[in-house]
């Protein structure tokens, strides 16, 4: 489903002269995990106000990435990603939109930088105390990253490094949900300051068209725009 909803961006690269497009896999992981929101619900605190839900930790995420260039040195992106951490202690799913410009643009090679705003949902497990209970948090986040990108005809490789912060909309903490799935929630509200970030490492693999289109015919590999 993931892949699908970015086929999209192949379908104004059959229409429009652009440059390169390209979609593939994508995995990464945080390298510096233990973030959650830095406000929370009411009920989502115990008696010495120490949350009741678990930090990320083991995490990795995985997906779909699509990019599409007007030209050489910019390009247009969007991601959807699934991210797991160990146990039951998060989950998140995420999409965003993105603009990236090229610092570099050799033969075959681009470094470039770039940001990008989507929408996404997280769950935050119980802990040992409170085993029953999860934070649902929605968000908005909003990302900078540095990438090294390698191509050829037909395909690229990228891997990048990235910064997130995450604007969240709404929190819910469930103090249980029984076998029955009916579930017991007893704060759910708009939480100031319920804000934090995140910074890891992603790649990515590209299968689409990286072939050079130089005016008057041309060879391949070339990074003029």
């Amino acid at each position: 489903m993931l892949l699908t909803l970015l086929l999209s961006l192949a379908q104004p690269a059959a229409a429009l002269e652009v440059k390169w497009w390209g979609i593939g896999p994508q995995v990464g992981t945080m390298a510096v995990p233990g973030n959650y929101p830095f406000a929370f619900p009411d009920n989502a605190k115990d008696e010495a106000n120490s949350p009741l839900v678990e930090k990320i930790r083991g995490d990795i995420s995985f997906g779909a990435h699509g990019v599409l260039y007007p030209a050489a040195k910019s390009r247009l992106g969007a991601r959807a990603l699934v991210g797991l951490g160990t146990g039951q202690s998060w989950s998140s799913w995420q999409f965003t939109l993105e603009y990236d410009g090229a610092l570099v643009n050799e033969d075959g090679f681009q470094l470039l930088a770039g940001a990008g705003i989507g929408a996404g949902t997280e769950r935050f497990g119980g802990t040992v105390d409170a085993p029953d209970g999860y934070l649902v948090a929605n968000y908005f986040p909003v990302r900078g990253q540095v990438t090294a990108l390698l191509r050829d005809r037909t395909r690229a490789y990228e891997i990048s490094i990235y910064g997130t912060w995450h604007i969240v909309a709404d929190q819910t903490y469930y103090d249980f949900k029984g076998a029955d799935g009916i579930t017991g929630a007893e704060a759910d509200a708009l939480v100031p300051g319920a804000l934090y970030g995140g910074f890891g490492v992603e790649a990515s693999v590209f299968f689409g068209d990286f072939r050079s289109k130089k005016s008057g015919g041309g060879g391949g590999g070339g990074g003029g725009g």
